[in-house]
């Protein structure tokens, strides 16, 4: 599923390989603290909660009130989700899918695995 978002667009080659997204694509990213989206109408399970203050890489200040999910396949799913409604792009944190999917995640300049910990981890 991951690599179907990386790679909107582009016929994957197997459903098992690629995963099958309507998503458009989300920006990886190993510093960010929480995982953003500015499109509502992606987030299922969305929930009001209190303000949590978002310092943009920029240094402008947004404020988001609601959180939600997406499903990226069956075992694999970004859980709280920041709705900030005038976010261009959307971010996802490597970190928070880490710690949310008990997941490892290997990073090269040509390559990107996600593997999911085993019993006894």
């Amino acid at each position: 599923m991951i690599k179907s978002i990386l790679n909107a667009g582009k016929q994957p080659s197997t459903e098992q390989q690629t995963g099958v997204s309507s998503l458009s694509p989300w920006i990886m990213d190993t510093g960010a603290s929480h995982h953003l989206t500015g499109r509502f109408e992606t987030l299922t399970n969305v929930r009001e909660m209190p303000p949590v203050l978002i310092i943009m890489a920029d240094g402008r200040e947004q404020v988001s009130y609601k959180e939600g999910s997406i499903s990226l396949g069956s075992h694999l799913v970004m859980k709280s989700i920041y709705y900030v409604e005038e976010l261009k792009s959307d971010l996802m944190s490597l970190g928070q899918l880490m710690d949310e999917n008990k997941c490892v995640v290997q990073l090269a300049d040509r390559f990107l695995v996600f593997r999911t910990a085993f019993r006894g981890w």
